[in-house]
């Protein structure tokens, strides 16, 4: 025991080296062995596993932020195509609107030619309420030669018509005082009968006007819509220019020599735009 304690003591240092070398022999040989392969092979198996979830998260997260980007790329453009289709509506609209408007206005021009006067057009900007068309204003004033008390008239359904006469005057616009105003009077006669009176208006409250100190015997003569234009007389608007029809049914004391008649207008005072103030002392 001596001999082999001092052996081991002897040769400790090259004992250790050797029992060194085998073990790693050993573990060389048991890395080869199936048995540690197929552990190697679970362990890869569960971190590929692990990899392809946390690869297919991240191309899925990628891919959804893509489509969030894409989307808010698609509403934009939605957008952009709606505002420019309401664009190409409204300017379609425009356009329709802009043509009739010249349409009209080329027939009244064509109607207001076959007058016997000179004349000024005007458009209508302004009236005295929604309801109240007893006065009217009117783009021309002083500077293109309008002046007080002219006579204008305007077209409805292809139809002359008298609106009435310039009151207050302007440089750029004048204000027109229809025939409706209770202020507003005009020398007329029935178209066929010559029987004459006066009309005035009676405010924004009616739609027709009043034909007053018409003799009495007239009624038997008149029928319903008979045709009331201007007479001539005194001087401020030409003759024979339509006013109205006459209403069915009058207003007289037993005692009064004289009528009152409700007279239709023979314009539609809503639907006028333009009108054309007419120069009486330029009378070709």
């Amino acid at each position: 025991m001596r001999k082999l304690s001092g052996f081991f003591v002897k040769y400790k240092k090259l004992l250790t080296l050797v029992f060194l070398i085998a073990v790693s022999m050993l573990m060389v040989l048991l890395s080869e062995t199936p048995a540690v392969s197929a552990v190697n092979q679970v362990g890869l198996t569960v971190v590929s596993f692990f990899q392809r979830i946390a690869t297919s998260a991240a191309q899925w997260l990628g891919d959804s932020v893509n489509s969030i980007g894409k989307l808010g790329e698609l509403k934009k453009e939605l957008s952009d195509t709606q505002r420019e289709l309401l664009e190409y509506k409204k300017a379609s609209q425009d356009n329709v609107i802009l043509r009739e408007k010249v349409e009209a206005l080329s027939r009244e021009l064509g109607l207001a030619r076959d007058l016997d006067y000179a004349y000024i057009p005007a458009e209508i900007i302004a009236w005295g309420t929604q309801t109240d068309f007893s006065t009217i204003v009117i783009n021309k004033g002083a500077a293109d030669r309008v002046a007080k008390d002219m006579p204008v008239v305007a077209f409805s359904g292809g139809t002359m018509g008298l609106v009435g006469k310039i009151g207050i005057v302007g440089s750029a616009s004048a204000v027109v005082y229809t025939i409706l105003d209770p202020n507003c009077f005009v020398s007329a006669l029935f178209k066929d009968t010559r029987y004459k009176g006066i009309v005035s208006g009676l405010g924004a409250s009616t739609d027709y006007v009043e034909m007053d100190l018409v003799t009495k015997s007239a009624v038997d003569e008149l029928r319903p819509g008979a045709i009331l234009v201007t007479s001539g007389l005194g001087g401020l608007f030409p003759k024979e220019i339509p006013i109205g029809r006459w209403r069915e049914g009058y207003e007289a004391k037993d005692y009064e020599s004289v009528v009152k008649l409700r007279i239709t207008p023979i314009l539609n005072f809503q639907k006028i735009e333009y009108l054309y103030v007419l120069k009486v002392e330029d009378r070709p």
